[in-house]
């Protein structure tokens, strides 16, 4: 989970190094395959790969003016809400 933390943190960066699709998408190894080492191996090269395209100022964006970065923990707070709702009897 640190690695993913840390890659996280790159995403601060202006311009955006990596979409937010891209970082729902690897929530999954961040949670099914926490510790394992298929999930360091690949945190370690998500990681480099940002770090990389944040020091190039490679943005996902090209001329990015604005920036909507949603945080996982709000995400998946609205997330649990959403899914209590949908499952709610009416």
């Amino acid at each position: 989970m640190r690695l993913w933390y840390e890659v996280d943190s790159l995403r601060r960066a202006v311009p955006a190094p990596m979409p937010s699709q891209d970082h729902f998408n690897v929530m999954v190894p961040a949670h099914f395959l926490c510790g394992t080492p298929e999930a360091v191996d690949f945190f370690k090269e998500l990681y480099d790969e940002v770090k990389e395209r944040v020091e190039s100022k490679t943005g996902v964006i090209e001329d990015e003016k604005y920036c909507f970065r949603v945080v996982p923990e709000v995400f998946r707070e609205c997330l649990c809400i959403l899914l209590v709702l949908m499952l709610a009897p009416l």
